[in-house]
């Protein structure tokens, strides 16, 4: 009875030793995986990791679209490589976040702004290129608040007495959500010292590039009427013709299409709405390219036209 004893006491702790070298190993897997997880950065070729709720102590912050960078930061090639692959990353992250039953609350969302602001200073003050990852956990988490965020982020853009880099911080995250709550506060904003144009063709273009015609819809009459009223004014726009372009031959709408092909844009400069036509690459696309090839009277243009149908 006592030699049983002993084997079954050696067996059990043979199985011991075992199992805590598995849940041990297991353990350190996970860890080496999780490291290197969040060690990968987002690129074109490879979609990024889905993005989970932060917990409210987490540090994120954010613009999505480079800001000026200071003496000594990157150069201008690369910010644009980097605005490239961030907006194409971001149609995956920001799109596809799972939204928590309940927005939280305004208090919440500014220790977050106020945390991620903080830091994103520190950064451009030191003369470093404006913390990408950063303002991608930002941009999604502001996401994730949905009308809520969006509100907020637009009451900063409007809130004069805020510094001006923080409202225009603001105004980056808030342009580059896909969201149609995020069209809409845009649209509603009243801050022309900070958008600049008294139209924001420029803040719309990405989202309406990138939401879904269904939630572009409710937008649509609005930018279509304001458009037309702004044609031929002889403001610099360019943007209004991208945007015209986009929601004629994406979006398939009718009465952009119209103005794409009246009079009056032809006043306007169009080398932006070619290449615009050129990415889209539909027949529909090429058939305004030869359009404008055909009738705008500008020298540049026409050889923007020229050049992207020889390279179709």
């Amino acid at each position: 009875m006592q030699k049983k004893s002993v084997v079954l006491f050696a067996m059990l702790w043979s199985f011991s030793v075992l199992l805590a070298f598995g849940l041990g190993a297991g353990t350190a897997w996970h860890v080496a995986a999780t490291r290197t997880h969040a060690g990968q950065t987002v690129s074109e070729s490879t979609p990024p990791p889905k993005v989970s709720p932060l917990p409210d102590n987490a540090s994120a912050e954010a613009a999505v679209d480079p800001l000026p960078v200071s003496e000594g930061a990157s150069d201008p090639g690369e910010n644009d490589r980097l605005r490239v692959a961030f907006r194409q990353a971001l149609k995956q992250v920001v799109e596809k976040q799972v939204r928590p039953a309940g927005p939280p609350a305004p208090p919440h969302i500014q220790a977050l702004w106020d945390r991620a602001y903080a830091r994103w200073k520190q950064m451009r003050d030191s003369g470093m290129f404006g913390g990408l990852d950063e303002n991608m956990s930002l941009m999604a988490d502001m996401s994730r608040m949905g009308a809520t965020g969006m509100k907020f982020l637009a009451s900063m853009v409007g809130n004069g007495q805020r510094p001006m880099d923080e409202r225009e911080l603001a105004l980056s995250v808030l342009s580059h959500i896909q969201d149609g709550a995020a069209l809409g506060a845009i649209l509603e904003l009243n801050a022309p010292d900070v958008t600049e144009l008294d139209y924001p063709y420029d803040l719309i273009e990405t989202q309406v590039a990138s939401l879904p015609t269904r939630e572009l819809r409710p937008y649509i009459a609005q930018i279509i009427e304001q458009a037309d009223r702004d044609l031929g004014a002889n403001d610099s726009a360019p943007e209004r013709a991208e945007v015209l372009a986009i929601l004629a031959l994406v979006h398939g709408d009718q009465r952009a299409q119209g103005l794409l092909h009246d009079e009056r844009i032809l006043q306007e400069d169009l080398s932006g709405a070619v290449q615009t036509a050129n990415e889209i690459h539909t027949p529909a696309a090429r058939q305004y390219l030869q359009w404008v090839l055909d009738n705008h009277p500008r020298p540049n243009v026409q050889q923007a036209a020229t050049t992207a149908l020889q390279e179709w």
